[in-house]
């Protein structure tokens, strides 16, 4: 079988070869980068923010959540930790389980251990 980048191709070739089984699309950097097949479909994009060294994933635009999913999107339990905002590079205010949060891509969130000393200025 013969795989094509189907964005290199006029539309009228490439559903002529697909009708005769000769061809079939691979992904392309576009597909990757938007999480959709060739860069066609529906919006499933997501974009990345930290609590601590993990990543957690948000739609491009941000979301408002509640402490409990900022923390278990990056794979942290609220029985656990305890989630802070990093704010200026510095240990911000507490966010609670159940209190809704704006996250934003790029946004920097710190989870400690529950009773702790946090050992960080406060900002």
């Amino acid at each position: 079988m013969i795989y094509w980048n189907a964005s290199t191709m006029s539309a009228l070739t490439h559903s002529a070869l697909r009708a005769r089984g000769i061809m079939t699309s691979i992904p392309t950097d576009a597909g990757v980068a938007t999480g959709r097949p060739n860069g066609g479909g529906a919006d499933t994009a997501t974009a990345v923010y930290h609590v601590n060294d993990r990543e957690g994933r948000v739609s491009p635009h941000g979301e408002d959540l509640p402490g409990r999913e900022i923390l278990s999107r990056a794979g942290f339990s609220t029985e656990k930790y305890e989630l802070f905002e990093i704010v200026n590079g510095k240990t911000g205010p507490e966010i609670p389980a159940d209190t809704i949060h704006p996250v934003k891509p790029g946004d920097h969130f710190r989870a400690t251990i529950r009773g702790t000393d946090y050992s960080s200025a406060r900002a």
